[in-house]
């Protein structure tokens, strides 16, 4: 306008206005120190302020650097706006309400608004209606990257919302997903690798469509499902978080032990219907125990017959409470058996431990054999 004219600004300089090269740092402390009491009576009046000081900041930090003890004076100073929970953001937990109402704070309390999903649940967030440079962000000590612990305590909050029912699930899955890439920039730093690998490694975090499992329950390239006990790792999730995946140890397949554990858990969580399978449950039961079929027999003969098997009742018990019927044209005796289920073959029935009945029954001829030995001893192929 027409205070813009040099004859104009020349009048008012000669009445006592200040040219921009006349201001240093100690007109920063003054105003900041305004902004706090502004706020409470007009919120749009303290920002106009607050982006006149930032202005200002960068014009005297291209000139002329802060003192220590200016600049230890504006960080303790609470002249920039704390933001509002922005719209979307469905994450119960929002640093901003916990705080009493705090509008305003100082720099080192704070972290800039492209943060608030992946740590808005413990830090206030910078309002977006004040924007910094990164420099200023530096200078004035505003958080550029939030602190790694904060970030793994955000993790857990969002974790902890997804779990629960009712949860807004696309919107969670999307913080959940900016968190989990916030991390995998971060791990590539060798303490933040160690912080992140101590946090997360055997503990449930990760998100499988509806699914929250620990790295161990996922395989990189496993190409079949046991939900909820084994995942493959969806291919979008490999492309957000891989080297942070391969730092908690997912694997790149699953193994014997992976499989038994799975079978375990299975037994443990059907203890109420007394091991019953629901039609589900058997299809998930029966492809872990088809992927037994092609691990080395030794290892599961180590497990002593208590690797839980499914039965022809449609149960899941140890399998050396089970039998397996190879001679159905023998008349059994009285004692009740249960058998395998029909899928699972005569070979695998047997590493597992469960009891042939062929074996049984010969087992009980021996036992009851009369005759004595009397010292005579002929090989079979000499008398041939």
């Amino acid at each position: 306008g027409c205070y813009r004219k040099d004859d104009v600004l020349f009048a008012m300089r000669r009445l006592g206005m200040r040219s921009s090269g006349d201001f240093n740092w100690n007109d920063v402390l003054e105003r900041a120190e305004t902004v706090e009491e502004l706020e409470k009576t007009s919120r749009e009046c303290a920002v106009q302020r607050i982006d006149a000081i930032i202005d200002l900041v960068e014009m005297l930090a291209r000139h002329n650097a802060p003192t220590p003890n200016d600049m230890s004076t504006l960080a303790r100073l609470k002249f920039l706006p704390v933001a509002n929970r922005p719209s979307g953001y469905s994450l119960p937990l929002w640093h901003g309400e916990k705080t009493s109402g705090v509008r305003v704070a100082c720099p080192a309390e704070l972290c800039d608004y492209s943060y608030r999903n992946v740590v808005g649940s413990q830090a206030l967030i910078l309002d977006s209606a004040v924007q910094l440079s990164v420099e200023v962000s530096r200078l004035l000590g505003v958080s550029t990257e939030p602190p790694l612990p904060l970030v793994l305590k955000h993790l857990a909050a969002t974790v902890d919302a997804v779990r629960r029912p009712g949860s807004q699930s696309k919107s969670l899955n999307s913080l959940l997903r900016e968190t989990y890439r916030e991390l995998e920039k971060r791990i590539t730093d060798r303490k933040s690798r160690a912080m992140i690998v101590a946090e997360l490694k055997g503990k449930e975090w990760i998100k499988v469509r509806s699914y929250v499992v620990k790295p161990e329950q996922l395989a990189l390239e496993w190409d079949k499902e046991a939900p909820p006990y084994l995942l493959r790792v969806p291919d979008d999730l490999k492309d957000d978080m891989d080297e942070l995946l391969r730092a908690v140890d997912v694997k790149k397949n699953f193994g014997c032990d992976d499989f038994v554990w799975a079978l375990q858990q299975m037994y443990l969580n059907t203890a109420e219907t007394g091991h019953r399978l629901d039609h589900k449950q058997m299809r998930t039961a029966r492809l872990l125990l088809d992927e037994l079929e092609s691990v080395d027999k030794g290892e599961l003969e180590t497990y002593g017959g208590d690797i839980p098997v499914v039965s022809d009742l449609k149960t899941l018990l140890p399998a050396s409470h089970l039998a397996y019927n190879d001679a159905p044209w023998l008349v059994l005796d009285d004692q009740p058996h249960v058998f395998v289920d029909k899928y699972i073959s005569r070979e695998l029935a047997q590493h597992l431990g469960v009891k042939l009945v062929r074996s049984k029954m010969l087992e009980g001829y021996v036992e009851d054999w009369p005759g004595e030995p009397f010292g005579q001893h002929e090989p079979l192929t000499q008398r041939l």
